[in-house]
């Protein structure tokens, strides 16, 4: 998901290690996230990237917290649509005891991978599950 609400803080510097590492904090969507850098001028850099890409306009992905332009690359795939693809590309061929063999191992990783979203229920693993396996025998 995308979002235009975003904001940078100032460098912080974490002294708790031997040598002080250097800190980029932002926030998208009021979640917070940070980056830790050896040298403040590292940090600095990737700070002004992030100011840059606020100027442009840019959404920032709200799971990363990266805008656009620093993601690099394809959008990632989330667990779950690899997990629906997977079954899609092997159910048609698979016997009634491969389609229980990969169920229950998808009951089994899919809580455990998928992220509950924002205001979510903890339970949305399950229901995630829930939706490959139905989507699976629907095929």
């Amino acid at each position: 998901m995308k979002s235009y609400k975003a904001s940078v803080w100032k460098l912080s510097v974490n002294k708790t290690t031997k040598k002080p590492t250097y800190l980029v904090r932002w926030a998208v969507d009021g979640q917070p996230f940070s980056e830790s850098y050896k040298t403040k001028t590292l940090a600095d850099r990737f700070r002004a990237k992030l100011v840059r890409a606020l100027d442009k306009g840019e959404p920032f992905d709200t799971v990363t917290g990266l805008p656009d332009s620093l993601r690099g690359g394809k959008a990632a795939m989330s667990f779950l649509d690899l997990a629906v693809r997977y079954v899609d590309a092997r159910w048609a061929e698979a016997s009634a005891k491969q389609w229980d063999s990969m169920t229950d191992a998808l009951a089994t990783v899919v809580p455990v991978l998928v992220k509950p979203g924002r205001g979510a229920a903890r339970s949305r693993g399950a229901a995630a599950c829930a939706a490959v396996v139905r989507l699976a025998c629907a095929s």
